[in-house]
């Protein structure tokens, strides 16, 4: 029997176990239980998972995870996720690497569903996207087309044009709380932190961490101009709209911990509340945190979700309009392809219900149903 710092294989083995208890079912029975345990060292345990984004769901968990399996061990272990498909027997069913995930996944967002993650998003930001990269300095307009809706996006050259996966999840947290609370004055509270936690973000500093992203993305949102252009049988219509007529943000990111002594808040102007509280799209707030790494895989979702809410016939949307909508920056269509059909990996983990084929042609919808009740009320 093998021993490793005084505990043997089995002492270990019943500690992970007992680690586990405290894990929400799904993840625990549909990715923790089904990974193999590699003790490293006595105070280091690598856990071998069947996917990036089992691995993204773990670690999730990984605080608490290190801290009870610290305690039933009597010293504090490091617990490091690793995916090593190759490294776990195959899957009795259909053999899909994502297959486990996808499960845990879908459970997790129906368990969602029960306590309240609905949310919302602006419909006009579903069918037209703002960018996934950075864009070069000095650049403070940006177009983005889909059919005969054209979007332009102007930003003081302070805060440049918002971009990545930070806007969008605020976007959806604004338009979640104007339509629950029927008022443009939004409070998002006198710690940085807590409203940090409402994303899903990690506490970390320096330019690159979630903290300095946070707070440079809200002022670049906040600030921005969008202009809404739709052209088509002889008719052309603009409608122009700041998103913030006043924001007012106390968040210090040296201390994002500490209460300050007034709530930060957003005021949206007139113009952008009614455009996003008129007919919102419904979205699973949980879904879009499992996928909040990429911004395209949350663009593809929300504009998935949209389209299944009205699509009544199987429907053909062919690539070069998909780049043209989505893939901004790909040199050859044939890249945006491979990218984007990725990214639909990681959407029908969340939205399992979707249903697709990718065609040489473009992308081929079927009518499916929504990922939320569309008729649920918010309370």
């Amino acid at each position: 029997m093998e021993e490793l710092g005084g505990v043997t294989t089995e002492g270990r083995e019943a500690a992970w176990q007992a680690a586990l208890e405290g894990v929400p079912v799904p993840v625990r029975h549909g990715v923790l239980e089904d990974a193999l345990l590699a003790w490293a060292s006595e105070r280091e345990l690598r856990v071998i998972l069947r996917s990036d984004f089992a691995v993204d769901l773990a670690a999730k968990q990984l605080g608490e995870l290190r801290d009870r399996l610290g305690e039933s061990l009597g010293y504090p272990v490091d617990i490091r996720f690793v995916c090593d498909p190759a490294a776990l027997p195959p899957l009795d069913r259909v053999s899909a690497d994502l297959a486990i995930a996808e499960e845990a996944a879908a459970a997790e967002i129906e368990h969602a569903r029960r306590v309240g993650e609905l949310a919302y998003y602006a419909r006009i930001m579903a069918q037209a996207t703002i960018p996934h990269r950075q864009l070069p300095k000095g650049i403070t307009e940006f177009v983005r087309r889909n059919g005969q809706l054209e979007l332009t996006i102007l930003a003081p050259s302070k805060t440049g044009i918002p971009y990545g996966s930070i806007p969008r999840l605020l976007l959806a947290w604004v338009t979640t709380e104007a339509v629950r609370t029927k008022e443009p004055r939004l409070l998002l509270g006198s710690s940085m932190a807590r409203f940090m936690a409402r994303l899903d973000l990690f506490r970390t500093g320096g330019p690159r961490g979630d903290i300095t992203r946070l707070r440079n993305q809200a002022r670049a949102l906040f600030a921005a101009t969008i202009s809404a252009t739709f052209s088509g049988g002889g008719r052309w219509t603009d409608d122009g709209f700041r998103v913030a007529s006043h924001t007012d943000l106390w968040w210090d990111p040296r201390n994002p911990e500490q209460d300050t002594l007034w709530e930060s808040t957003v005021t949206l102007s007139h113009e952008f509340f009614s455009e996003i509280t008129r007919r919102p799209v419904p979205v699973d707030m949980d879904a879009l945190r499992l996928i909040k790494d990429s911004p395209l895989a949350i663009d593809t979702y929300i504009w998935v979700a949209h389209r299944m809410s009205y699509l009544r016939k199987d429907t053909l949307i062919p690539w070069q309009l998909l780049e043209l909508q989505f893939g901004a920056g790909y040199s050859r269509t044939r890249d945006f392809r491979r990218k984007f059909a990725l990214r639909l990996r990681d959407v029908q983990a969340v939205y399992p219900a979707a249903k697709w084929e990718v065609t040489p042609k473009g992308l081929f919808l079927r009518p499916s149903p929504t990922p939320v009740e569309r008729l649920r009320v918010l309370r």
